[in-house]
């Protein structure tokens, strides 16, 4: 009877151990090494982002900068009382520069500081291939003078004839020296003009 009542003593005893097999009163630990590397990654995170951002900001700004200094420049060009279509002082200053772009074209002979025959060139011819360039010949009535305008800018300068139509010219302003070179034909100019080998200029009346 005692034996029974130790075995009986014995199984109440053993009795939490079956019954919480599996569980645990003891608290759960987090590791803070864990938690720490997922809070400097979102950190790392909202750096790269605020990083982006700022330099998008300043790209944007940059560009803004850049257009506004454009607008400057362009507006600082057409107030230049230099950048203007008129007859230069001293055509005889340019005649060295004319002289020796002439050379280039060996073929051509007989030429003409001015127009060969009264209003031949005089005016504004314009090309057709839509851009906005403008050759100016006879500028403000004086024989021999020539002027560009392209792009807002205007140089100023001199021109010869040549006996088959050949037509060359110099011009200056705005640190800019330009030779250019076209052929009278048909009361059309003709020859090149940027990438393109051919283009075609006509005349307009000049400004009065």
């Amino acid at each position: 009877m005692r034996f029974a009542f130790l075995l009986a003593v014995a199984a109440i005893g053993a009795a939490p151990s079956l019954v919480g097999c599996g569980q645990t009163d003891e608290p759960v630990v987090v590791s803070r090494g864990s938690l720490s590397s997922h809070g400097t990654a979102r950190k790392s995170e909202a750096d790269e982002q605020a990083r982006q951002k700022s330099a998008t900001d300043d790209s944007a700004l940059s560009e803004k900068a850049r257009a506004e200094k454009e607008r400057a420049e362009e507006e600082a060009r057409k107030n230049d009382p230099e950048n203007v279509v008129k007859a230069v002082a001293d055509p005889a200053a340019f005649r060295p520069q004319l002289d020796n772009y002439m050379k280039s074209f060996r073929d051509e002979k007989n030429w003409t500081h001015g127009e060969r025959t009264p209003g031949e060139l005089a005016g504004i011819w314009t090309p057709d291939d839509g851009s906005d360039k403008q050759m100016i010949f006879e500028v403000d009535g004086m024989p021999g003078t020539y002027a560009e305008r392209f792009q807002g800018r205007v140089v100023n300068g001199i021109y010869a004839i040549s006996e088959s139509g050949k037509v060359v010219a110099v011009a200056r302003g705005g640190g800019i020296s330009i030779g250019s070179h076209t052929r009278l034909q048909d009361n059309v100019l003709m020859g090149p003009h940027g990438p393109r080998p051919l283009v075609h200029w006509r005349r307009k009346p000049m400004p009065q």
